[in-house]
């Protein structure tokens, strides 16, 4: 029998469900009472809950706070897409929670950070190669290929610290 929640008025159908379907909607009808049953949980949160969370991740990044809600609001809807779906679909509670953390983050940083991330990286190769240069030059080498090499790594510099100064203009 498919449970009813107190206030829900009891109506009697005409229709005959086969015994698949009706396993089907009993199993929804039950995942159903579990989603409500959790929902009044949640409800029921203190003022003082609140507070002691808000307290917890009031010192944390930005960034940690921008994952932990979108993985709530991914996992959230992986969750309700397994209840309506049924059970095959267990994974996609998980894969919400990672995905909406990822999105999150990424649409906090947004473009510029990215930007900013990406020439970091290319800089970092960069200085690697002219410092591997400028170390294997033989001691009697020219002091102008010497210079060369260090002016070309101020240009880098410059020119890394004209992109970070336009991420930060926000």
């Amino acid at each position: 029998m498919i449970p009813n929640p107190p206030g829900t008025a009891v109506v009697k159908s005409a229709v005959t469900l086969t015994p698949e379907l009706r396993k089907k909607a009993e199993a929804t009808a039950r995942a159903l009472v579990e989603v409500r049953d959790q929902v009044q949980k949640v409800a029921q949160v203190t003022r003082e809950e609140l507070e002691a969370v808000a307290e917890r991740y009031a010192h944390a990044p930005s960034t940690f706070l921008a994952a932990i809600v979108g993985g709530v609001v991914g996992s959230a809807g992986g969750v309700a897409l397994t209840t309506v779906a049924g059970t095959a679909l267990l994974v996609t509670g998980p894969l919400g929670l990672a995905v909406g953390a990822a999105v999150a983050v990424l649409a906090f940083r947004g473009r510029k950070y990215w930007r900013l991330e990406r020439s970091t990286q290319k800089l970092r190769g960069a200085l690697d190669v002219l410092h591997a240069e400028i170390a294997g030059l033989p001691p009697h080498a020219p002091a102008s290929v010497r210079n060369n090499l260090w002016q070309q790594y101020d240009r880098l510099m410059a020119k890394y610290n004209e992109i970070a100064g336009d991420s930060l203009d926000d």
